[in-house]
């Protein structure tokens, strides 16, 4: 029992540090430049290293992270063909969701996309780009809490992490934020109509477009 006991504790510690240090990441306090021991983030969180380090070895394989061995950690740069790479996956992924769902949304679904709209004009306004990524993620995430494929949900959250980060390095987000808010307004009014052509297209083109935006931060 008492195994159990600390066997449950450290893995709700590893949680707690991954989840701590993805936000240091996404709010640029850890670097691509510079390397982070292991030791160091430990005693900056207050986890132990065991956590700290399952933790991070769970962000190299999102794609997150480079664990350095016998020296720590650094945030790991991502290309243009790495980028190239997530955006066709994620579009790929957006669209077989919309495809599997778009008959069975209701008004309330229609409404909780909507009211994910305002809180990101509400960030904009506020020039909070954190807060717009993460309405944005709750967003684009929505269409998959209604239906069940867990395997290509977690592949999904682990790639708009990787865009995320993408566009953190390449300060592209504050450059898209009122052109997304448009390109979503396109996908609310597929969903609304029940419109599969449109809804895709409308994914597609919003897709593209921060791939395109992107590209042009790398020249």
């Amino acid at each position: 029992m008492v195994r159990a006991i600390e066997k449950k504790r450290k893995v709700s510690q590893t949680e707690i540090a991954y989840d701590q240090i993805q936000n240091m990441i996404f709010h640029g306090e850890i670097s691509s430049e510079d390397i982070v021991s292991i030791a160091s983030l430990s005693e900056a969180l207050g986890i132990g290293r065991s956590p700290v380090n399952a933790a991070c070895q769970h962000l190299e394989y999102d794609g997150l992270l480079r664990v350095i061995p016998k020296q720590g950690i650094m945030v790991k740069t991502l290309g243009i063909d790495d980028a190239r790479q997530v955006y066709e996956a994620r579009c790929s992924i957006e669209c077989f969701f919309a495809g599997k769902i778009y008959l069975n949304m209701k008004n309330e679904d229609i409404e909780y996309l909507r009211s994910l709209l305002e809180k990101q004009k509400e960030c904009m306004l506020k020039q909070d780009n954190y807060g717009f990524t993460r309405e944005n993620m709750a967003f684009h995430q929505y269409p998959m809490t209604k239906y069940d494929n867990s395997i290509m949900e977690e592949n999904y959250n682990r790639i708009i992490k990787r865009i995320n980060l993408i566009s953190i390095q390449n300060s592209s987000q504050k450059h898209r934020m009122e052109d997304s808010i448009t390109e979503h307004q396109a996908i609310i009014e597929g969903f609304e109509k029940k419109d599969l052509s449109k809804i895709v297209e409308a994914i597609e083109t919003h897709i593209m477009n921060g791939y395109l935006n992107l590209t042009k931060m790398y020249q």
